[in-house]
């Protein structure tokens, strides 16, 4: 669906989220490359939480690291307009800008304004008598009466159980963020955070070393869990899990850097796809937060399983090794070049081609599979071409065929 401006939800003002005004948005410098907008357009006004003359890129991090609020919402939703007008001019039309309008959408999703704690809605009421009158009460209940403090109701109250027992310590999350948060918690234990996670593309277990057996898969949003002291060290976290798992990716091993299948897309391709890159590290990180299993409900592959990549449509964009935990955040991660590997590429790509120099290597690991690679490179179905030279040969017909 085209981008339009306001069309974010931080632009709205719907209940939930924090107003902003729709036709907000900054220029843009006019010199900038026409590739990469993020890193080389500097915005000509500045923001809350940017300054003028930062890049988007720049920008995102800077809102990304501001307390959430009005502000950060008003600047989200300048930078989502700015993105807008800018490939509705003739000079940018029809750039990507995909991956930053998904990024923006989750920040606005973050700034979601969470209901306040009983305590926390009891202070603002009382001001700066909070403490005052939680220490009469106190008093009140020391000297005999059967009073307790409650901050649902916002004063001292009846002591319901009729006797006189010290304030109760409830051990609880006291970060609002975390999604065990204890609003009644007088005592502070671990927080635990989750994040969503969307993954564009499917990702399954295979077995170890052919890939020859599909396994278990993921796809769509995922939800990730963890502990942490804060939301922000949770995130930062995350943050770092992601950065290591691209870093992986960047220096995946091309054993054969230019034995490409023409029309194979994804790890295998000269050009690889950075939504591939990113969705792949998405999927890496996940790995990392559920112990190495791809489902959140039980911890598994720690050496026994190999991952594929397949795009919405079912078509392979990469077989990889090393996606157990027998080393440290993914050392062993790689491309697979084993022979069913090939198989599977050579049977999925009839009609592309390969390097001639690579035929007679090849050839060797298909004798198995109904394809053949012609003296051009060009990968050719046997069973057809068997019956297209029958046919030449000796025409026969349909009836006799059938029998």
């Amino acid at each position: 669906m085209a981008e339009k401006l306001g069309n974010l939800e931080c632009c709205k003002g719907n209940k939930d989220f924090l107003l902003t005004k729709t036709e907000n948005f900054a220029g843009v410098n006019k010199n900038a490359p026409y590739n990469n907008i993020g890193k080389h357009l500097k915005l000509n006004e500045k923001g809350n939480h940017f300054s003028k003359g930062d890049t988007i890129n720049e920008a995102i991090k800077k809102i990304g690291e501001a307390s959430k609020g009005p502000k950060v919402a008003e600047d989200l939703c300048g930078i989502y307009n700015t993105l807008v007008d800018i490939i509705t001019k003739s000079v940018w039309f029809d750039t990507d800008i995909s991956s930053y309008v998904e990024k923006l959408k989750t920040a606005c999703t973050n700034n979601v304004v969470k209901p306040k704690s009983a305590k926390e809605k009891c202070k603002k009421k009382l001001g700066s008598d909070y403490d005052d009158e939680v220490k009469k009460c106190s008093e009140r209940k020391s000297g005999g009466e059967l009073v307790r403090w409650s901050d649902s109701k916002c004063g001292c109250v009846a002591d319901d159980k009729g006797v006189v027992a010290p304030i109760e310590e409830i051990k609880g999350c006291m970060d609002d963020d975390a999604v065990n948060y204890n609003p009644e918690a007088t005592v502070k234990s671990r927080c635990e955070f989750e994040k969503e996670v969307e993954l564009k593309n499917e990702f399954c277990f295979c077995t170890k070393d052919d890939c020859r057996d599909i396994g278990r898969c993921i796809k769509g949003m995922q939800i990730i869990k963890g502990y942490a002291t804060s939301k922000s060290k949770f995130d930062r976290t995350y943050d770092a899990i992601y950065e290591r798992a691209l870093e992986v990716i960047a220096g995946l091993n091309q054993t054969y850097p230019d034995f490409r299948i023409s029309t194979e897309k994804g790890f295998y391709g000269e050009d690889v796809d950075s939504s591939y890159i990113e969705d792949l590290a998405k999927a890496l990180t996940i790995l990392e937060y559920r112990g190495y299993s791809l489902s959140s409900a039980s911890k598994g592959n720690r050496k026994d399983s190999d991952m594929l990549m397949k795009s919405p449509g079912g078509e392979y964009l990469g077989f990889f090794s090393g996606a157990s935990m027998t080393a440290p955040l993914f050392d062993d991660f790689n491309l697979q070049f084993t022979p069913n590997v090939i198989r599977k590429r050579i049977s999925t790509n009839l009609g592309g081609s390969i390097p001639t120099k690579y035929i007679n290597g090849i050839k060797k690991y298909i004798n198995n599979i109904p394809f053949d690679i012609d003296s051009e490179g060009i990968i050719v179905n046997t069973i057809n071409e068997g019956l297209i030279n029958v046919l030449k040969k000796e025409p026969i017909g349909l009836s006799k065929l059938l029998k």
